[in-house]
């Protein structure tokens, strides 16, 4: 059985700090798309593990 999911995730970041706000200053669109891929890559491997079990 397949079945296909959707998900719509939105990240919004709140400036605590000056250093959240050099974080914030710093993430660029690349640096979005890297932490997205990381996301897709660990997310990916959990369920690879799962569906041995």
């Amino acid at each position: 059985m397949i079945v296909d999911t959707r998900v719509t995730v939105i990240y919004e970041y709140t400036v605590l700090s000056q250093k959240g706000q050099a974080f914030i200053n710093r993430f660029t669109a690349l640096e979005y798309k890297k932490f997205m891929d990381e996301c897709q890559q660990l997310l990916e491997a959990y369920f690879v593990g799962r569906s041995e079990v």
